[in-house]
């Protein structure tokens, strides 16, 4: 476009920050829509802002995606219970602070018009203003919404860790739940957990403690396989895969399959051998194979879903295009029933 400035950073990226307050949580009581009475519960965020949970009084634990929000609300804009006997038993706190300003409403959902409401309400302004501002920066946070592949697995493990019983243990039939849809799903999400040396029985439970997070990666490369990373690492390898890439095979794999050639090389240097080493220390799991240089199938497949494989640079995340020319110069994208209808 003739005369457009270029993009413009609007906000500055950070990863997500969880505050501690959040993290050690806070009593509220919650209600919804369908909700006769109150219930007291204590609210949290897990430590990587994946999850917003609450637990209730019997040890029942309930979670809502962080990244499903679309909104959250206080003061005016929140919701209040209509029905008196309901608004009483929401109320907490001081009298002569309005319950609106001590309510937490959270709008969620798969998109902007298909939404539900879910209210907490605690006993302080500040407590409530809190949980607003922080949930909503976590919700629209760029990073977080461009995240890896290995940001997404760690979020799948955390939300298993969030589905104990009340023993504090993962049943078994939470993890098929999670990850299988039908009879041949679930044989394989069992064999999965036998490979990993897991219990796989449909009363048994896993213990979080020996549930890590190298343990769930393990879990699921014996539930997904990638056999089309395999064939990839075995061609890099020469037919060798089980020898691994060496440093130059590494290098020669970043620069001339990885990167692009129309990048300038002063902006975006090409692969050393030292950056290789330091990528092979960081995603190498075997620590024989670290030691010598040496980057195992393992290692390939969790740098390719690292951060550092990133589809489009970090700092392509917050550009915003240039909006200051009249509404003639840009094409808007809608439906042909809008035109119809000229809504």
């Amino acid at each position: 476009m003739a005369g457009a400035k270029s993009g413009v950073h609007v906000v500055q990226l950070k990863p997500i920050s969880v505050p501690q307050n959040l993290q050690d949580g806070n009593k509220f009581v919650k209600w919804d829509d369908d909700s006769t009475v109150g219930t007291p519960v204590t609210v949290k965020v897990d430590k990587e802002g994946f999850f917003l949970f609450w637990t209730d009084q019997n040890k029942e634990t309930e979670f809502l995606e962080i990244s499903s929000i679309r909104d959250t609300r206080r003061g005016k804009y929140a919701r209040v219970p209509r029905e008196g006997k309901l608004r009483d038993t929401v109320t907490m706190g001081a009298q002569d602070t309005p319950l609106e300003e001590k309510t937490v409403t959270v709008v969620y959902g798969p998109d902007l018009v298909n939404i539900n409401f879910i209210n907490f309400c605690c006993n302080r302004r500040e407590t409530a203003q809190e949980w607003t501002d922080e949930l909503l920066k976590m919700a629209y946070n760029l990073m977080a919404i461009n995240a890896s592949t290995t940001t997404f697995l760690r979020k799948a493990y955390t939300k298993l860790h969030l589905m104990t019983d009340r023993e504090g243990k993962i049943p078994v039939k939470n993890v098929i739940k999670m990850f299988a849809q039908h009879k041949d799903d679930k044989k394989r999400v069992e064999k999965g957990l036998e490979l990993t040396g897991l219990p796989m029985g449909k009363n048994d439970s896993i213990s979080p403690e020996k549930f890590t997070f190298d343990c769930f990666l393990s879990f699921y490369r014996h539930l997904v396989g990638r056999s089309e990373v395999d064939a990839i690492f075995e061609k890099l390898c020469g037919g060798n895969k089980k020898k691994g890439m060496t440093v130059d095979q590494v290098v020669e794999f970043f620069n001339k399959e990885q990167r692009d050639p129309r990048l300038n090389e002063i902006l975006y240097p090409y692969a050393t051998p030292a950056r290789v080493k330091d990528i092979i220390k960081q995603y190498e799991p075997n620590k024989s194979y670290a030691q010598k240089g040496m980057l195992s199938v393992e290692g390939f497949l969790w740098y390719l879903a690292s951060d550092d494989n990133s589809i489009m640079a970090p700092e392509k995340f917050d550009l915003s295009e240039d909006m200051d020319q009249p509404l003639s110069h840009y094409f808007i994208n809608s439906s042909h029933n809008t035109y119809l209808t000229g809504q």
